[in-house]
């Protein structure tokens, strides 16, 4: 026992007292408490476990870049605040003929008519668009995709017609084993390029040889739309018009899933079709069809995970998933409007739209070093038929700005 001091208590007779310490003892408790606090932190910490996360995330990050992906961004709700001004109509160069589709591809622009032009557009020093160079195919193009050098447009014919973009030398393609019908949609997936047609197939090319590879079966009608799935190249989802189906090819394994609408939707087919990345790697499928509704589907439900009915009063044309973000565009054949979703993964929600008349047949919003700009092909009539033609609307490529 030390001496008696302030803070010292007694209970019944008995004197409790504190003792006295000096400084170097106090320290060294102080540094023992504090090793064995460390020691017991270190022990909760899993030293592999971290480092698979961080190779993990450094993977991931080579994986985008590699691919050339952009980081995903939720941009759909901050369209709220801000408008679409037009830019640039595109118009004569296509001598009023209907428009089927535009793209861009490495600030190329390519628009596509039912006479067989395919135009091909460059920014000049003022950053509008020029014409650069005019490609004729062989026939009315329904669809077009554009690999290195090479543009691959689908005819109505059924054919296939390859052209280098810089020799401008049309590239043989042997189509023996080729659609029957109208190509109506392209996705392309590293080194292979999809067609669908009309004759309820999808087939697939080689790129590097431009030859036919094979045919996937299993649409029971017209398949209207195709698209890949984002950052996986062995699998791809087509839709199949009155056959109301989605399906999910997964190539590789020369298998199929197939998701159909439930009886009580009204919808009598599916028209369009959009991969939509939610962030990690995940991704739902958007799609639309003649009712003017989109539907949202996911790989663990054969039916829908969310509808919003009557998105359009008219049979939507045309849906696009902007690269790497929660933004879907959709436009239709002659409702006057195109309107942007934002989609989280279980629900889709109107965040803005923009009144634009006539048949909205294609579209691309793309970022550049300047901000994001959207590119819409508008005609005076569907992308696949000649009903319902508005003869008082000319055909034209509209280039908007976001501010």
């Amino acid at each position: 026992m030390g001496r008696k001091r302030k803070g010292d208590f007694a209970v019944g007779g008995e004197d409790f007292l504190f003792e006295e310490e000096s400084g170097g003892e106090e320290r060294t408790e102080a540094m023992e408490r504090a090793k064995k606090t460390l020691e017991e932190a270190f022990e909760q910490i899993d030293a592999r476990q971290i480092d698979k996360q961080l190779i993990a995330e450094r993977l991931k990050r080579a994986v985008v870049a590699d691919r050339g992906q952009q980081p995903f961004a939720r941009i759909a709700g901050c369209l709220g605040d801000k408008t679409f001004k037009l830019m640039q109509t595109l118009r004569s160069d296509h001598r009023c003929h209907q428009l089927t589709g535009c793209l861009l591809h490495e600030s190329a622009l390519y628009t596509a008519d039912k006479s067989g032009r395919v135009i091909r557009w460059t920014v000049n020093s003022d950053g509008l668009f020029k014409k650069q160079h005019v490609f004729r195919a062989p026939g009315a193009v329904c669809a077009m995709a554009v690999v290195g050098t090479a543009l691959f447009c689908g005819l109505t014919s059924g054919k296939l017609y390859a052209v280098d973009t810089k020799t401008h030398q049309t590239n043989g393609i042997d189509q023996t084993s080729g659609h029957r019908m109208a190509i109506t949609g392209m996705a392309i997936t590293n080194d292979m390029l999809y067609t669908v047609s009309a004759d309820r197939t999808v087939k697939q090319w080689a790129i590097d040889q431009q030859a036919y590879l094979d045919t996937l079966f299993g649409h029971q009608d017209e398949v209207m739309g195709v698209c890949a799935v984002p950052g996986d190249q062995t699998r791809l989802v087509s839709v199949g018009s009155r056959d109301r189906s989605l399906r999910l090819w997964k190539v590789d394994e020369e298998s199929q899933l197939v998701f159909r609408l439930p009886e009580a939707d009204p919808s009598g087919s599916l028209d369009a079709v959009a991969v939509v990345s939610t962030g990690d790697d995940s991704f739902v499928v958007a799609t639309g069809s003649d009712s003017g509704s989109i539907s949202l589907w996911s790989l663990g439900r054969k039916r829908p995970i969310a509808t919003f009915a009557h998105a359009h009063s008219a049979s939507i044309s045309f849906l696009y998933a902007v690269k790497s973000s929660d933004l879907v565009i959709s436009g239709s054949n002659g409702d006057g409007f195109v309107r942007f979703w934002q989609v989280d993964g279980k629900s889709i929600t109107c965040v803005q739209e923009l009144a634009v008349p006539g048949c909205i047949v294609a579209g691309v919003m793309e970022k550049t070093t300047d901000g994001y700009i959207l590119i819409l092909a508008v005609s005076s009539e569907p992308r696949l038929g000649r009903w319902d033609t508005d003869k008082s609307l000319k055909p034209s490529i509209l280039v908007f700005k976001l501010e």
